[in-house]
């Protein structure tokens, strides 16, 4: 087994401010046309047709589109106050903070990882999606936000199909100055495997496992991450088993059906997204909050390795709307 690391320095602004910030960026094109609709001191029939159009253009399916401006609607008429675009404004952040409420993690991760951490348990986390998601990037940003929470990172590099693989992954080990673990061996759970008792050997906190992209229906892709899996059951059976599976929010529907057929195949424990900050579908967040029960972890949206934030529905919400972030 190799292991490569270097030393250098990066940097970490966690604030909230940042996170309102960058996400508020990413859902301009969004936020402009429903502000758009409400821009009016009366919103009748027709700007709520407006809205229907827009979200659906946004990805969030038509029917739950009708289901939204319907319920819109019912609660101005239950309302004793003006329907005018502010007070409308309110009611549509008020219905999308509450369905994007259903997929947040009830499992405080920092407070896992480090009950993890005391008892000396290694956290093994298996990154899975399909070609082009982001995976091996999203890895290094993990790291480095992990890393910034005070635990040690290690990675794995069973991404024994893509040549330029090991390569990308050791570059973010360098820019994190931590060590990716590589395997001469071809079978990638053999790969995962290594690098499990090689972490646990060094006591690492938590190890990264990256994974070839692969799409759902290839069955015989889909059944070497389950045999991934198991290795990793049997190599650290103490931790609670994590499959984090990495979408692209470019993909919009798109992506509630690629997790659908993931998670018949394998037990996906969380997503992230990944590119939100060029996404104009952000509107498939609302349908997944009605088909799937999996928490959003996280959400990528640049280039730089800071550029990881925890899924925030106050402020994804705010974000679409125009309105400022409670508690911000």
């Amino acid at each position: 087994m190799v292991r490569r690391t270097n030393t250098m320095s990066n940097s970490f602004d966690k604030s909230e401010t940042t996170q309102k910030n960058s996400i508020w960026e990413s859902l301009k094109k969004l936020r402009t046309q429903v502000q758009e609709v409400f821009a009016e001191d009366h919103i009748d029939t027709n700007k709520l047709m407006d809205l229907e159009e827009i979200l659906i253009l946004s990805d969030t399916g038509p029917k739950l589109a009708a289901e939204i401006t319907k319920d819109i609607s019912k609660r101005m008429k239950n309302t004793k106050k003006s329907h005018g675009g502010k007070e409308t404004t309110e009611i549509l952040k008020e219905i999308i903070k509450q369905k994007l409420n259903k997929l947040v993690d009830v499992d405080n991760l920092e407070a896992s990882f480090s009950e993890a951490k005391n008892e000396n348990r290694l956290v093994p986390i298996l990154i899975v999606g399909v070609n082009g998601s982001g995976k091996t990037t999203t890895i290094g940003k993990l790291a480095n936000y992990f890393q910034r929470q005070n635990f040690t990172v290690a990675l794995a590099a069973c991404d024994t199909f893509r040549a330029a693989a090991n390569e990308q992954l050791i570059a973010w080990g360098m820019k994190n100055s931590i060590e990716v673990l590589e395997s001469k061996v071809v079978d990638p759970a053999a790969a995962a495997f290594e690098a499990i008792q090689a972490s646990k050997k060094k006591k690492t906190d938590i190890l990264l496992i990256d994974t070839a992209g692969r799409l759902p229906n290839n069955k015989n892709l889909i059944e070497e991450l389950k045999k991934i899996k198991r290795v990793i059951s049997k190599a650290e059976d103490r931790s609670k088993k994590r499959t984090w599976i990495v979408i692209d929010a470019n993909t919009g529907q798109n992506a509630v059906s690629q997790i659908e057929q993931f998670k018949e195949a394998i037990d996906i424990t969380g997503i992230i997204l990944t590119k939100f900050d060029g996404t104009n579908k952000a509107g498939f967040l609302l349908q997944l909050s009605e088909q799937e029960r999996i928490p959003i972890l996280f959400v990528g949206h640049g280039e730089k390795i800071t550029d990881i934030v925890d899924f925030n529905p106050e402020i994804i919400a705010s974000g679409i709307v125009g309105t400022d972030p409670a508690n911000f």
